[in-house]
């Protein structure tokens, strides 16, 4: 009968959809800047200095004084963040405020109450203060034109591996993804101290201090658009 072998042929191809955008999907990771290809998000370590090279590639230099250079970002075959769709009051972020200075800052430091555990389990929830070259909320504007950056110290829930709060320092640039230092896990009640600070003409020092134990998690960042 035509009409069965059809319908088990559609049958056939909607299964396979399902996988391919199952697929597509286990391929993007949560970040503070939304949801990005797994190849372009990369742990350094704590105390590493990633700058940027001629090329627009990013090298990152290691505390032993050893280095990599982060591959590009490419997307000619798969965009860096998840095109899914959003629901219709997604505004970028759950809450935010935002201050443009033509001027530039040299400094933002901000602390951090952590708040209890969530009474269920979000997707990743990521509070932060940062400070970009560009006004743009990714997945709500369209891609910008030029290059874009963010520094921020982050708090975010869950953990790496459970259900604890923890902070990090990032570094997301669309050239080469989103770096993050290494994760310290924190308590409810603790104050996490955000320290950027400009070091110079086009460097920057991200740090995330846990107040009480004095433990930090920091990178610093050199490129000319900072």
């Amino acid at each position: 009968d035509f009409s069965l072998v059809l319908a088990k042929k559609m049958k056939a191809i909607f299964v396979c959809l399902g996988l391919i955008i199952a697929a597509c999907s286990a391929m993007y990771v949560s970040t503070p800047a939304g949801r990005i290809r797994h190849d372009c998000v990369h742990h350094i370590p704590s105390g590493s200095h990633i700058m940027e090279l001629p090329t627009g590639h990013a090298k990152v230099i290691r505390p032993d004084g050893s280095s990599f250079v982060v591959p590009e970002c490419d997307q000619t075959v798969m965009p860096m963040f998840e095109p899914r769709a959003l629901p219709p009051d997604y505004d970028g972020w759950l809450a935010y405020t935002v201050y443009n200075d033509s001027a530039g800052f040299d400094v933002f430091l901000g602390d951090f109450s952590v708040p209890e555990k969530p009474s269920s389990v979000p997707d990743i929830l990521y509070i932060f203060t940062g400070l970009q070259n560009i006004d743009w909320i990714p997945k709500v504007d369209p891609e910008p034109l030029g290059a874009f950056d963010i520094i921020q110290p982050v708090l975010q829930y869950p953990g790496d591996d459970g259900l604890y709060w923890s902070v990090k320092s990032w570094y997301v640039t669309l050239k080469s993804g989103a770096m993050a230092s290494d994760e310290i896990r924190v308590e409810p009640g603790d104050t996490i101290f955000g320290n950027m600070t400009r070091t110079g003409e086009e460097s920057w020092y991200i740090g995330s201090t846990v107040t009480s134990s004095k433990q930090t998690t920091e990178v610093k960042v050199t490129n000319s658009r900072l």
